[in-house]
């Protein structure tokens, strides 16, 4: 019957919900501010313009067709802003295969010898 509350000292979601949460980010502000500069660049007809119903309906029209180009695009335009924004591994898994940062790991090789002579060794000497 109690659930329990959650503290203020809690992290952030991980999983699933943060890229989904990004992915209605991209579409609030990227699909939002196209949709208005489109809607601005036409002016209101003179005669049989339906006024604040029309605004209204236009306005939740603009709702659905973020939804819908949020999915249609989340996993081309989104993805890869999520992968730019958010590099931690344990979000994002790497795909498989080489990645530019896979040789920085890596210790580097030892200097390479003649081979049958010793690694030659210089001491210094302070007093010459």
């Amino acid at each position: 019957m109690t659930e329990s509350i959650p503290s203020v000292g809690n992290s952030t979601p991980r999983g699933p919900l943060l890229p989904e949460a990004f992915d209605q980010f991209v579409g609030d502000t990227f699909f939002r501010q196209m949709l208005k500069s489109m809607r601005s660049g036409t002016g209101k007809p003179a005669f049989l313009h339906g006024g604040q119903a029309e605004e209204i309906f236009q306005s939740q029209l603009d709702e659905l067709m973020i939804t819908d180009l949020v999915k249609a695009t989340k996993d081309s335009f989104s993805a890869d802003l999520f992968k730019q924004q958010l590099p931690d591994p344990t979000l994002n898994p790497p795909a498989d295969g080489p990645t530019e940062d896979s040789n920085a790991t890596k210790p580097a090789p030892p200097p390479l010898t003649p081979t049958g002579q010793p690694p030659q060794t210089t001491t210094f000497d302070a007093n010459a």
